[in-house]
């Protein structure tokens, strides 16, 4: 059960926007990823952003406070915190969203659980839709072999200790499988139960084109792993396993992302230098670029003259807009016997 559509989009239900952008009208994306900084405590062996050699990095909470006000009026419906850092690491992560909430935006936020101790769950859950942590290892030494760090027990102990101040923020884990980990999804689906996690979600490892290692590449999921994580949804009825089937079909089938992307009319991405980008993929590639919160007015970064679609050249596999962009694309270019529904 997928209750939050997380294998899927939910593009289909911001039905207005999705028309002024098929009329040619010029948007503001729906959803925006915000990265405060790029620093980050753990050293993940699947780190898609290693290609990033830059000094350290904090976005100006005065200039980024602005920026959303001007967001939410423009038309941005939410923000999440996260990007190429530990967001929590920010010294005014708890400002930045408590700010972003009260202009008016869903805002949520995904991080290693590291620092999410009391008194920061205390301060940020009441503003957050949702919140995801990133646990990619369910003993402590598979954990510290994934994550770099001896960190298991205490991101385990703040998960639970959030939950237990019953807010009606959802708190979510995340396991990205990998062969390091692949013989504890059992586990962990016990782990996000004694946890009193509101769900755990299963994902596929996937490649960035600018990644450097190579490590991963080409990592594909055998028919035995597949029925594996069916078999585990299914025994567990009355707890969401969101196994994300289309996407890890889409791995082992080595489906790369449509060349012309749609999808970035809807979302973009503020990096830790400010800049924003219509897909975080793609940072550094000026055909993505729509401007810097430091340097741009509001209005020209956010209403800018709609986008059909970007040439997006060799994308990543499985793309996390893949399903917006078929979506888009039908949209678009039509669909045999559309009255037939």
């Amino acid at each position: 059960m997928d209750r939050y559509n997380i294998d899927n989009h939910k593009l289909m239900y911001h039905p207005h926007e999705v028309s002024k952008w098929h009329k040619g009208e010029s948007i503001a994306p729906i959803y925006v990823e915000i990265s405060p900084t790029n620093l980050c405590n753990q050293s993940c062996s699947f780190c898609g952003i290693d290609f990033l050699k830059q000094k350290s990095h904090w976005l100006g909470a005065i200039e980024l406070k602005k920026e959303l006000k001007a967001m939410a009026r423009l038309g941005v419906k939410s923000v999440m915190f996260a990007g190429e850092g530990e967001p929590l690491m920010h010294p005014d992560i708890i400002g930045m969203i408590m700010y972003a909430y009260k202009c008016g935006l869903d805002v949520a936020l995904t991080t290693n659980g590291t620092l999410l101790d009391l008194p920061m769950a205390r301060a940020i859950l009441p503003y957050l839709t949702w919140l995801r942590v990133s646990i990619n290892g369910a003993s402590r030494e598979t954990y510290k072999k994934v994550h770099g760090k001896d960190d298991f027990e205490r991101v385990c102990d703040n998960i639970q200790n959030a939950k237990s101040l019953g807010l009606v923020c959802t708190i979510g884990m995340q396991f990205v499988v990998l062969p390091e980990n692949d013989l504890e999804l059992r586990m962990a689906a016990n782990l996000a139960i004694d946890l009193e996690a509101d769900y755990l979600s299963f994902k596929p490892f996937s490649q960035h084109p600018q990644m450097e290692s190579k490590k991963y590449k080409g990592l594909k999921y055998g028919d035995f792993l597949m029925d594996s994580m069916q078999d585990i949804v299914a025994s567990l009825p009355n707890f969401d396993i969101i196994y994300r089937k289309q996407a890890f079909e889409a791995c082992n089938k080595g489906v790369k992302g449509t060349h012309l992307c749609y999808a970035c009319s809807f979302w973009a991405y503020i990096d830790s230098l400010g800049n924003v980008w219509s897909c975080s993929v793609w940072i550094g590639v000026g055909a993505f670029y729509k401007g810097n919160i430091y340097r741009d007015e509001a209005k020209d970064t956010w209403k800018s003259p709609k986008v059909q679609a970007i040439p997006a050249g060799d994308c990543r596999i499985n793309c996390r807009m893949e399903q917006v962009n078929k979506y888009l694309h039908n949209l678009t270019n039509g669909v045999r016997h559309e009255n037939f529904i």
